[in-house]
């Protein structure tokens, strides 16, 4: 294996990501596969140092400008790096003595050819070290704002669009939420009870910690200790990758009993297997037979299209992976996939495939806000889990406070609402349509479902799914507004941000 410096990987790592404008997840898994006999002790550090860094650009840099005479936004790009990636090792990793942080800060200094600049590296780091306590920040009450945004490393426009959704207190939450460490939240396709008994034990005999989901029956929380793909039972599909925002989608609208289901922008394919998983248990519970989704009637066509690679293109037309025309009769009974662009559909069949799922699943490549009239009426249920800013999920995505703009709530509540009025013309009278983001903004979330509701006529049945599906207990933890779905707010039920609304199509006798 080639030799490395784990310490000169994070400091080019987050060179790159800020010269290059690539995501940060995207560098770091090119840097772990091009090192993949890297220790595992080096991996977890390296993960570390980049993601809590990363994280913490804004408050990095609001100390940094304390400490040294050249502003942050005047340094070279690699000694920005060094010296944020080593402030984040001082003040937020305890076990890393401060000296090696700075020897090792000025070893890589020297080691890029700036050795002029090593002295200056060293006396802001050492000085630092001496006056952790010494630190000032923004007041709380003369700049609350200016005080969330450094504490929290949050563009100061996000904090004030918090605080005007939902108050100084709520958005608050949130932005402290953002900044905690949680574990990884599974989905158990398993439903059997020896089945899951099993699983778990391989988990037990394996070293790994987990804890079981409060609000979702099939949810679990697993600490992190690499990657998730070596986790037994992920090779055989017992479970998914799933947040338990994202679980409550197809467990509050689906109710088994659909044939036809279309998912507008379903890309990694989390939510239409959801559904696919509901479908099968329930055609099973009414036959007897867990195993059998041909007897069922819910298999979809036996020519396992999706085998094929996903070809076609984001314009006016649905094409599948054998390149024909799609249309609602072709997947009648299963569930349709689509999304913008092929490496997404590749996404959702890979995803598939593992599961078992390619005979039920068809996938395709469609832009959800283009209308196809061969979809009118079509659907028992419509999935439009929409395009959106994305706020719901910074803690486990910095990048997106980062790279969001002020003007783009309002572009994508645009593309959010042609999604919604080709969506409400595919549900069949009687039908269902769940919209859902994962952002915690009123102009995407609230304010589109209640142009559902009136523009439409769609009956909001959010409200009673959630009562007839979840614990009575948890349902104070849902709403924090009036209005049409369901908003959850980051941290509660340890869920990511999500909004759920859940909506009945009318029935010609009851226009």
């Amino acid at each position: 294996m080639k030799e490395y410096n784990i310490r000169a990987l994070v400091a080019d790592t987050l060179v790159r990501t800020e010269q290059d404008g690539v995501f940060l997840s995207e560098q770091e898994n090119a840097v772990l596969d091009q090192y993949s006999g890297m220790d595992p002790r080096d991996r977890s550090f390296y993960k570390k140092v980049c993601d809590g860094t990363y994280e913490r650009f804004i408050q990095i840099d609001h100390i940094l400008d304390q400490f040294s005479k050249t502003p942050v936004k005047k340094m070279k790009p690699y000694i920005r790096a060094v010296l944020r990636m080593s402030l984040y090792q001082l003040m937020w990793m305890e076990n890393v003595p401060d000296s090696a942080v700075c020897n090792e800060a000025v070893k890589l200094v020297s080691s890029r050819g700036m050795s002029g600049l090593k002295g200056y590296v060293n006396a802001v780091l050492r000085n630092l070290a001496r006056n952790k306590d010494n630190i000032s920040y923004p007041d709380p009450e003369t700049d609350p704002v200016g005080y969330l945004s450094v504490m929290y490393s949050c563009p100061k426009w996000i904090v004030e669009r918090l605080k005007g959704d939902w108050g100084e207190e709520i958005a608050c939450e949130m932005l402290k939420e953002s900044m905690e460490q949680r574990g990884v939240s599974l989905r158990l396709r398993v439903t059997d009870a020896p089945d899951i008994e099993a699983l778990e034990k391989e988990w037990t005999d394996a070293g790994i910690i987990f804890s079981r989901n409060p609000y979702v029956t099939e949810g679990r929380f697993v600490e992190p200790s690499g990657p998730v793909n070596l986790l037994p039972g992920y090779d055989r599909g017992a479970f998914i990758v799933q947040d338990t925002g994202s679980m409550l989608v197809a467990l509050l609208g689906c109710t088994g009993e659909e044939h036809r289901v279309i998912d507008l922008c379903a890309a990694p394919g989390g939510k239409s297997i959801h559904a696919a998983d509901i479908m099968i248990r329930h055609a099973a519970g009414t036959l007897g037979r867990a195993d059998d989704r041909n007897t069922a009637g819910i298999q979809g066509r036996a020519d396992d299209r999706n085998t094929a690679g996903i070809q076609g293109r984001a314009d006016d037309a649905v094409i599948s992976s054998d390149g024909n025309m799609l249309s609602s009769d072709d997947i009648s009974p299963g569930i349709l996939c689509l999304d913008i662009s092929e490496s997404r559909c590749r996404r959702i069949t890979e995803n598939i495939r593992r599961l078992g799922l390619s005979g039920m699943i068809t996938v395709g490549v469609s832009d959800a806000s283009l209308y196809h009239e061969e979809y009118e009426e079509g659907f028992d249920l419509v999935i439009a889990d929409v395009p959106c800013s994305g706020l719901g999920v910074i803690g486990h995505k910095p990048d997106i406070k980062y790279r969001l703009k002020p003007e783009d709530i309002g572009q994508l509540a645009g593309l959010q609402r042609q999604i919604i009025d080709n969506a409400v013309r595919y549900v069949r009278p009687g039908g269902r349509l769940i919209y859902s983001t994962c952002t915690v903004t009123r102009q995407e979330n609230r304010d589109q479902a209640e142009y559902i509701s009136s523009g439409y006529g769609f009956k909001d049945i959010a409200a009673e799914c959630a009562d007839a599906k979840l614990p009575a207990e948890c349902m104070d933890r849902v709403s924090d507004h009036e209005g049409p779905g369901l908003q959850i707010i980051p941290g509660r039920w340890r869920s990511d941000g999500f909004y759920i609304a859940v909506f009945e199509k009318k029935t010609q006798s009851e226009t």
